[in-house]
């Protein structure tokens, strides 16, 4: 079982996986996506966001959606890192 939290904020749903121990081991990362975000039969939700760990930062966090070929964010076709403020 993937603990896992729903999110929503300015009409969009996101599913979030806190992945820094490793708890999402998935040979098909796009199939997955697209299973778990897909409504009615699944969790559903516009989007997934995993969160690891990152050499340069607190976190590093990964952001999916079902419907691209490569089912990754157009517009973060990479991870980005975020510095926490605490």
């Amino acid at each position: 079982m993937i603990e896992f939290f729903k999110m929503s904020g300015s009409g969009n749903d996101f599913i979030l996986i806190d992945n820094r121990d490793n708890v999402l081991s998935v040979v098909n990362l796009e199939e997955f996506v697209k299973r778990v975000c897909e409504r009615k039969i699944s969790v559903g939700a516009d989007g997934l966001i995993v969160i690891e760990d990152s050499d340069r930062a607190d976190f590093r966090c990964s952001t999916w959606r079902p419907t691209d070929r490569n089912a990754r964010y157009a517009s973060l076709r990479r991870s980005w890192s975020v510095r926490t403020c605490f």
